[in-house]
C-alpha cells in the first residue's frame, strides 16, 4: 500500500471583511463584546461577486504553485462544499477541474458540510494508497454568508466565507496516518437548511418564511459537537498509541471558540499546541482546517514532519478525525 502525503495548502480569503461593529452598523441586534464573549470571533470574510468555484480555483491554483505539481499530474479533484455555484450540479468540482485545466479525471463534491476537508481527504487517501492516483487536489470551500439570514443574529456572527486547499501525493514518511469518520443522522435537525431541496422545492411561501436559510439550535449544537469530537478523539489517542507529546498541532474545525475550549479542557490538550484563526475568519465550514493549516505554513509554524490531529465536526451530524504528517518525505 501506498502512503499519501500532504505536500503544501494554501488559501483565500475574499477581499469583503465585516466586523462585529459592521454588523452592528448594518442593523443587526448585537455587539462586539456579545459576539466575543460567545463565539470568539471578532472578523469574518464574505463574497461580493465572488463564488465558492471561484474561491476553490484562487486556493488550488496557489497549492498547485506552492507544490511544484503541474496540473497533469493531478489525478483527482474533490472540492468539499455544501454551498456550491449551482443546486445539484454542475459541481464545483468539476467547475475547478476546467477553469486550472487538470486532465479528464474524477473530479466530484462531497458535501458533509464542517467535516467535509476531513472526510474528503480520507478520500483522496485511499485512492493514492491503492495506487489509483499518485496526486490529488482536496479543496474545502464554502460561502454560507449566502445561506445566513443576516436579521438572525444566533448564526450571522457565526459564518465566514473562503477556500482551502491541499495536495496530496507518494510519501515515504508516516503520511495519513490515521482516519476515522462518523456520522448520525438523528441529530441532522439541529443544524440544517430545512427546505430548497427535494422535499420541500424553492417557493415564494419558502423564501417568504426564511426556510432557505441556515437554522441552529445553538446549545443542542454545543452539547452534541463536545460530546463527539471528545470521544472520537479519545478513540484515535487508544487506536494509535499516541499521546500529545508525540503530536505538535491540533487542528480543529473552528465553528465556536468555546467548543474550542471546553474539548481542550477536557482532553487536556495543551494550549501552544493549538492552531486557530477563528477569531479573524469566522467559521469557514469546510474550508476551516486547510485555511489554518495554509496560515500556519505561511507563518512558518509547520516544519516537516510535523504530527497534526485534524477535527471536523458538522451539521448532518458529521464528525472525523485524521492524523497526518505535514510534508512529504520522499
Amino acid at each position: 500500500m501506498n502512503r499519501a502525503g500532504v505536500m503544501a495548502a494554501a488559501h483565500f480569503l475574499p477581499p469583503l471583511r465585516l466586523s462585529n461593529e459592521d454588523l452592528k452598523q448594518r442593523g443587526i441586534d448585537t455587539t462586539h463584546e456579545w459576539v466575543m464573549s460567545r463565539t470568539g470571533i471578532e472578523y469574518r470574510h464574505v463574497v461580493d461577486t465572488e463564488t465558492t468555484a471561484d474561491m476553490a480555483v484562487q486556493a488550488g491554483q496557489q497549492v498547485l504553485d506552492t507544490s511544484g505539481v503541474s496540473a497533469d499530474q493531478i489525478g483527482m479533484v474533490i472540492v468539499a462544499t455544501t454551498s456550491g455555484d449551482h443546486l445539484g450540479f454542475p459541481s464545483t468540482a468539476c467547475l475547478v477541474q476546467h477553469r486550472l485545466q487538470l486532465p479528464s479525471v474524477a473530479a466530484f463534491d462531497l458535501g458533509a458540510a464542517c467535516s467535509g476537508f476531513v472526510y474528503a481527504l480520507s478520500v483522496a487517501t485511499q485512492f493514492i494508497a491503492t495506487g489509483h492516483v499518485t496526486h490529488a487536489l482536496v479543496i474545502g470551500a464554502d460561502a454560507l454568508s449566502r445561506w445566513v439570514n443576516w436579521s438572525d443574529r444566533r448564526t450571522c456572527v457565526l459564518f465566514g466565507d473562503g477556500a482551502g486547499a491541499v495536495v496530496l501525493g507518494p510519501t515515504l514518511g508516516r503520511g495519513v496516518s490515521y482516519s476515522r469518520l462518523y456520522a448520525n443522522g438523528e441529530w441532522g435537525g439541529i443544524l440544517q437548511i430545512p427546505s430548497g431541496g427535494v422535499k420541500e422545492p424553492l417557493s415564494h411561501d419558502v423564501i417568504d418564511r426564511g426556510g432557505h436559510f441556515i437554522q441552529m439550535e445553538g446549545r443542542s449544537v454545543f452539547k452534541v459537537a463536545i460530546q463527539a469530537i471528545v470521544s472520537a478523539i479519545r478513540t484515535a489517542l487508544e487506536e494509535t498509541g499516541l499521546t500529545w507529546n508525540d503530536i505538535q498541532w491540533f487542528v480543529p474545525h473552528q465553528a465556536n471558540q468555546r467548543i474550542i475550549d471546553q474539548v481542550m479542557e477536557t482532553l487536556e490538550i495543551p494550549n501552544q499546541k493549538l492552531l486557530s484563526s477563528i477569531q479573524a475568519v469566522g467559521n469557514t465550514s469546510a474550508a476551516s482546517i486547510p485555511i489554518e493549516l495554509s496560515m500556519a505554513s505561511q507563518g512558518g509554524q509547520l516544519k516537516v514532519g510535523d504530527l497534526i490531529m485534524g477535527v471536523g465536526f458538522g451539521a448532518g451530524f458529521t464528525w472525523g478525525v485524521s492524523i497526518f504528517e505535514w510534508g512529504c518525505v520522499t
